[in-house]
């Protein structure tokens, strides 16, 4: 897999992504789904309930790359499991 960078291509609205984030000399890389130009980046940080999680944006002039997610594992232990988007 290949960083892309956002300058290039951005990724389908609702696509889960690994992105690189650079502000101020320090760079970070998150798992986040892109909602699209005018919303930017979303991430899931923790639950304040059993139904209910607690997500917080990045503006988009902060994130430079992306690239896809790998699959997930695979075996005994993953069978039933289905990727969260």
């Amino acid at each position: 897999m290949k960083w892309i960078s956002v300058k290039d291509r951005l990724p389908e609205y609702d696509m889960t992504v690994l992105v690189c984030v650079a502000d101020r000399g320090l760079v970070d890389f998150r798992v986040v789904c892109y909602c699209g130009v005018l919303e930017g980046w979303k991430y899931l940080c923790g639950k304040d309930s059993e139904t209910s999680v607690i997500t917080h944006w990045i503006e988009s002039k902060y994130v430079t790359h992306w690239m896809l997610l790998p699959e997930p594992p695979t075996g005994e232990n993953y069978e039933d499991n289905t990727r969260i988007t």
